[in-house]
Order: structure tokens, then C-alpha cells, then sequence
């Protein structure tokens, strides 16, 4: 669902080597009173800031004027930026919103919206994204170059916004100090920008510059206006941002006098920065910044391993550097066809040190991670050390470097390794990987699969993956071709590998027809084939071919059907069979809801035989009015022998939330979960799950406070666990000191 939020921010943010025109913006320096962040546009410096008021429709009735005005206003001075967004809407009771925490994309994304795009290198390699909502919600993160709907969420910035509902629209305020942001260090800055707004209950999309899908699809940062005027900002001198945080905790509460009775976790991070591009991070014992249980995933029955976000502060600044672009297909086994991703923070458990540097220089961008990792298991405390150069060979292209590696005891892992991106004739768009590994020692552990290096190891791995994009206003053809290899000896025990021992061909080509008829926004087909042999091509394992097809209707209502057919080779053996899937979604203003169900052959790798699957998701938004949001997500999976026959296991993962803003800082979340598994071979059942309460205050990154209780639930004795109820105070503040 995160993805498809994104797909519509940005439909495709692709690059590619034509020079779009853009207009050229020039803004001036405020000298005045800054402005009172409160969602009135009533401050003097208003009058004299940057407009910008030529917005165009994007979709759905590409180039025709918006329904409603739009109003931006840009001002800057030696310490913030500042931007304020007015909305007409003749119908303003129609406007959805909620007030949510910051970084809620789904609640922000799924109502009206804005969204302001900054590249402050000029370079058209990435961008900060800021997203407002008529409330003066934000959520913000990275766009890079040539990526996907891969918006990187895990950077955060310092930001003050304010935003009300008027009787003509919405108006939303907002202070961002420029000290968030990475730029040259030329004392006059070239940086550039793009605009767009979001007009929910009518599908509509309104854009500046003014530019087509076809050169939004083909080159996305080339399509952003110039921003010329911004001086002095250079000059910035040392800046640090001290963050210590503290944790009380009673993990074992068995009756009130022993309720006191708590462990404590203390630590910190300093960020330093010199000067406008460099920023070094260093941390002791951080905080994880989790304050509830990852969602639960199912887990019964699978060969690859699942992926979790990475929610601390320190690993957040530069993270969008390690993503190599032009991921692939996420539907079924075609998600196999994505860049090797070497680098996955969470592979470093609880570290006890760390140190990282992000910067730019001499053209290249640059980030160093280090880490001492205390870890959890036999194979602790280890050594990380991940390192990232990127460097722009010309205004389209970039070649880049990485190596990273893992070390405990007599135990190493290294991998090292080069990467490019070009774009070329306007519409394509080609990305390469080659990596080498090196490893040895007596014992390392691989998504749960235990083997034993008697001697060096050496392995490779490769990728390649063209993608071709164009548009008009009627059609859109997308077409992404991947070859990815990985030889049995290839480990990155600092990434998340999927499957070694491989050489796979994937192909998919979507075919979008803007029909704008008959309540239909639009129609998608889609064929996906996948083909993987073993490294040495002796033996053909995977074989699908998956035609899609996918209806956008009026009013927030989409349809997609899918159907699979699979040859699959497991322990020996070569299975085939088919599978169909239907999800259906219609995002309203008070009420939003998706249901996903999946069913057709199935391969049981517990047993070794071809079986019959279902599978599903049910998921329901309610806001009865702006400060409430209640959530139900439920999972299951059944499997039988047969179609229907003799059922071997099902799990249900119902997950029940309560969400309340009673400020713009200050929240309550109540979660109750529940994870239901039953065997019918040995007749076993497992019901466990766990009720979490928490009250929260988030005021700016670093500036935290939770108190929270949860209280684990074995179902399967009927009773709460003993000693399992867990009660916690955490808090972070963060320091700013400037010379």
C-alpha cells in the first residue's frame, strides 16, 4: 500500500537524457520579521516572498488549467525557509484530512495534499520531498535519482508547520531551517524545485513547472524549475545537534511491588556539521526509536527472508545513497528481480558504538559507516564497516563504488563492488551492479540456514536492468528487462540476499490507456515473465508468466486482477501450477478499505509436495472526524492437499488499531494483535498476541517522549503470561549548539 501512495505522488520519477525546459525562479532574502507559523497568511514578509501560481494539470485531463487555484510562497533568511501554500476549493467542506503524526504517509497521502521538491545541489540526482496536508501534517524524506516510487521516509528533518481549512480552500505554513539540508558550498546556490498538489476526491494532480507526463516519465528532475537568489547560506559555520535519550523499563511486572522495579538504557547521538555539506553522526548505545512491535508478517511456510524498517536516528541520514535504481517487479517471485541490497541496517542488532560521515565532495558523494555490534546471538560482538562513493560522469550518469564487511572472531565477510546508471535516447534507462564476496571462517549464520566454511570462499553476483518509459496523453507503454546472477558462494552478511546459486531473466511491460469514460480513470495491462536457472544455466528452477489487468475508476475506486502460471523446482522436484488474484480498493473520505484475495497451486517446502493455497488481506480506514483514525489489517493463509481437501495449516493475523492526535505533538495509540496458527497433522495450535498502549510526544526529530504498557496474550493456555506484562518511559531531547 506504501508503494501505491507513492505511485501516485510522483507517478514515475524517471531520468532521462532530454533537456526539458523550465522556467527560471528568483527569490529574495527576507529582511524583515519573519513569519508567525500559524496558517494565516497575514505576516508582511508574505507580500514580498517568491509566488508561484502557474500550476497545470498533470492527470487526470493532462495540460487543461486546475479546478481550483493554487498559491505557493517562498522566502528565505540566514537560518529558514520559508513556504506557504494557499488552496482554493469552491467546495472546502469536500477537503479530507486528517491531524495525524508526522510521517503518517498513508493518512497524509490518502486526502489533499501538497508537495514541494528541493534539489539543492542542481545536479537532478535527488531531491528532499516535503509533504503538507490541510492541517500542516508533514511527512519528508529523499527522492534519488532514477528510482521507482522508492522515496526514502527514514530521513527526517526539522519542521514547523501550521495549516487550516478555510471557507475558499486551505492555507498551510511552514519553517524548515536550512541547516536540515546538504548544498554546495558556493556562496550563490542554483538549486531547483518542483511543486505539485493533490486534489483527492477528484483524482486530480497539479503541477509546476508546467510539463507533460511524457517528460515527467522520461526525465523527472530535469522537469523541476531553477531557484536562483539564495546567498550567504554557505557560510554556515560547525554545528552540532547532541541527542541523549533514556529508557526506564519493567519487562517483568508480576504483582505492584515489584512494579518499581526497572532496568534503565541510556545513550546518545551527536551530529556535527561542518560547513553546508558534510555531516558526521556518532552514537553510543542508540536508540532503537521503537516504541511498538514491528507489524507481524506471516512467516509459516517461506524460503526468503522478511524485511522490517529501520527506525533509528543514526542510520537515517544516507540512506537513500545505498538504493541502486530501477527496482523490479513486486508481484510473486518477479520481487527476486530487485538490485542486490548489500546494505541492511538491521543486520546491525544492538550496536554499542557507531560513527558514519555523508557528505559531498569533488563531485562524488560519499558515506562511511562504522559499528560495534553487541548482537544477540553465538556470532557476537562483530565489526561493521560499510563504505559508498557515487560520482556524476556526466549530467545523466553516474558511476559508483561500495564495499562492505562483517568480522567476529576468526569469522570475515567482505563485499565489494561497482555500480552505474545512464540514461540515453530520451526514454531509456539502463542501471549495472557487479559485486564481489569473500568469506571465511567456522560458522555464519544465513536466513536461519546454518553451513560450515572450512576454507575462503569467493563468490560474485551481477545485475542489469533497462527500463524504457513513455507517454502521451492517451497512452503510457513501461518496460523493465533485468538479468540478475548469483553464484552459490556470493554472502553479504551486512545486506539482505534473497537467493544465491541463480541466474534469472525477468521481463515486464504495462500498457496504460487513459480512458476518462464511462467512470474508468484509466486501464492498465501488464505481462510479467521469469525465468531463473542455477548459476551455470544446467537446470531450469523457475519458470512464471503472469499477465495483470488493472481498472482506476471515479472517486478513489481501483480494481486489479491477476493470474500466475509457475513452474517451480524444490528439493529435486519440479512443480507447476497456477494461481489467480483479485484486489479491490476504494479510498473515500471517511471510510477507505481494500480487500486482497489470492488463491491456486500452492508448494508446501515443509513436506515437499504441490498443494492448494489461499490468501488474503482485509484492510479498513476509519476517521469519523479529523483527531480519530481507526485501523483493522487481517492477514490469513490456508493450505490444503487438495482444492479444499484436507486442510494442513491456517494463520489469521488480525492487528486492531486506535489512533488519537490530541495535538499536533501529542497522541494515543491503542494495538491489539493476534497471531493464530494451527497444524491439523499434529493437531497443535498456537494463539498468541499482545495488547500495546501508548502515549506519545513528538515534538522534532531527536525530541521524543513514550510511555507505553503492552501485555502479551498466550492464547493457547488461556491466560496472560506470566511476568510478560512490560511497562516503559523513553525520552530523547535534542541539544542544538552552533559556533
Amino acid at each position: 500500500m506504501l508503494s501505491a501512495f507513492l505511485c501516485m505522488l510522483v507517478g514515475s520519477s524517471i531520468l532521462g537524457n532530454s533537456e526539458v525546459a523550465s522556467d527560471t525562479l528568483y527569490i529574495t532574502c527576507l529582511t524583515g520579521k519573519p513569519p508567525v507559523i500559524d496558517g494565516a497568511l497575514d505576516d508582511e514578509c508574505w507580500k514580498e516572498a517568491l509566488e508561484i501560481s502557474d500550476f497545470v494539470q498533470l492527470k487526470p485531463n493532462e495540460g487543461e488549467p486546475p479546478t481550483g487555484k493554487t498559491y505557493c510562497y517562498l522566502t528565505y533568511d540566514s537560518k529558514n525557509l520559508y513556504v506557504a501554500f494557499y488552496c482554493k476549493d469552491k467546495f472546502s467542506q469536500d477537503i479530507k484530512a486528517v491531524k495525524t503524526t508526522r510521517d503518517d504517509l498513508v493518512s497524509i497521502a490518502s486526502g489533499d495534499f501538497v508537495v514541494l521538491y528541493l534539489d539543492t545541489y542542481g545536479d537532478r540526482k535527488s531531491a528532499y520531498v516535503f509533504l503538507f496536508n490541510p492541517y500542516g501534517s508533514v511527512a519528508d524524506g529523499i527522492a534519488t535519482s532514477g528510482s521507482l516510487s522508492e522515496e526514502d521516509l527514514r530521513w527526517d528533518a526539522i519542521v514547523t508547520s501550521e495549516g487550516r481549512i478555510t471557507s475558499d480552500g486551505y492555507i498551510v505554513e511552514a519553517m524548515i531551517p536550512l541547516s536540515n539540508f546538504r548544498f554546495s558550498s558556493k556562496e550563490t546556490q542554483i538549486w531547483r524545485i518542483l511543486i505539485m498538489r493533490s486534489i483527492f476526491r477528484k483524482n486530480e494532480n497539479d503541477l509546476f513547472p508546467i510539463v507533460t507526463r511524457e517528460e515527467i516519465a522520461s526525465s523527472f528532475f530535469d522537469a523541476f524549475a531553477s531557484l536562483k537568489g539564495i546567498r550567504l547560506i554557505g557560510r554556515h559555520k560547525l554545528k552540532m545537534n547532541l541527542i541523549p535519550y533514556g529508557t526506564l523499563m519493567n519487562d517483568e511486572v508480576k504483582s505492584m511491588d515489584k512494579f518499581l522495579e526497572v532496568g534503565t538504557r541510556i545513550g546518545g547521538d551527536l551530529r556535527i556539521k561542518i560547513g553546508p555539506n558534510f555531516i558526521t553522526d556518532l552514537t553510543i548505545s542508540p536508540d532503537f526509536s521503537q516504541v511498538e512491535a514491528d507489524v507481524s508478517q506471516i512467516d509459516i511456510n517461506i524460503i526468503y527472508p522478511l524485511s522490517y524498517p529501520e527506525k533509528r536516528f543514526f542510520f537515517q541520514e544516507g540512506q537513500e545513497e545505498f538504493l541502486t535504481p530501477i527496482p523490479g517487479g513486486e508481484v510473486g517471485l518477479h520481487k527476486l528481480a530487485k538490485p542486490l541490497d548489500i546494505v541492511y541496517t538491521r543486520r546491525i542488532i544492538d550496536p554499542s558504538f557507531g560513527a558514519k560521515t555523508v557528505g559531498k565532495a569533488l563531485g562524488s558523494r560519499i558515506v562511511l559507516v562504522g559499528a560495534k555490534d553487541r548482537g544477540s546471538d553465538a556470532y557476537s560482538p562483530a565489526s561493521f564497516f560499510v563504505g559508498r562513493a557515487k560520482r556524476d560522469i556526466w549530467k545523466n550518469a553516474y558511476v559508483g563504488v561500495i564495499t562492505t564487511s562483517k568480522e567476529y572472531g576468526d569469522f570475515y565477510n567482505r563485499v565489494g563492488g561497482l555500480d552505474a546508471n545512464f540514461k540515453f535516447l530520451k526514454h531509456f534507462d539502463l542501471s549495472l551492479q557487479a559485486l564481489g564476496s569473500s568469506s571465511y571462517g567456522d560458522q555464519m549464520e544465513d536466513f536461519d540456514l546454518d553451513y560450515t566454511l572450512q576454507e575462503h570462499k569467493n563468490g560474485s553476483a551481477v545485475y542489469a536492468g533497462l527500463l524504457c518509459v513513455s507517454s502521451d496523453p492517451m497512452f503510457t507503454h513501461t518496460t523493465n528487462l533485468v538479468f540478475k546472477s548469483v553464484s552459490p558462494e556470493f554472502y553479504a552478511c551486512t545486506g539482505l540476499i534473497d537467493r544465491r546459486d541463480m541466474s534469472l531473466l525477468d521481463l515486464e511491460h504495462n500498457f496504460q490507456i487513459w480512458i476518462k469514460k464511462y467512470g474508468i480513470r484509466y486501464v492498465e495491462l501488464g505481462l510479467g515473465y521469469l525465468d531463473i536457472h542455477n548459476y551455470d544455466f544446467s537446470v531450469l528452477t523457475d519458470r512464471i508468466v503472469s499477465p495483470q489487468l488493472r481498472f482506476q475508476f471515479e472517486k478513489n475506486v481501483s480494481l486489479n486482477l491477476n493470474y500466475n502460471d509457475f513452474m517451480e523446482r524444490w528439493a529435486g522436484v519440479d512443480y507447476r501450477g497456477e494461481g489467480f488474484g483479485l484486489t479491490f480498493q476504494q479510498l473515500g473520505r471517511y471510510l477507505s478499505y481494500q480487500i486482497g484475495y489470492n488463491l491456486g497451486d500452492g508448494i508446501n517446502y515443509m513436506e515437499g509436495y504441490l498443494g492448494w493455497k489461499q490468501s488474503g488481506v482485509l484492510w479498513g480506514n476509519f476517521r469519523p472526524y479529523p483527531r480519530l483514525q481507526l485501523t483493522l489489517t487481517c492477514y490469513f493463509e490456508n493450505f490444503y492437499k487438495e482444492r479444499f481437501k484436507s486442510s494442513v495449516y491456517y494463520c489469521v493475523v488480525p492487528d486492531f488499531r486506535i489512533n488519537y492526535q490530541f495535538t499536533k505533538e501529542i497522541f494515543g495509540r491503542i494495538i491489539l494483535q493476534n497471531i493464530r496458527t494451527k497444524f491439523y497433522k499434529v493437531d497443535v495450535t498456537t494463539d498468541q498476541g499482545f495488547s500495546d498502549l501508548l502515549i506519545g510526544y513528538e515534538y522534532q526529530p531527536g525530541t521524543v517522549f513514550y510511555l507505553g504498557l503492552n501485555l502479551p496474550f498466550n492464547g493457547t493456555e488461556k491466560e496472560f503470561e506470566t511476568g510478560g506484562l512490560s511497562v516503559f518511559l523513553k525520552g530523547s531531547y535534542s541539544f542544538g549548539i552552533r559556533k
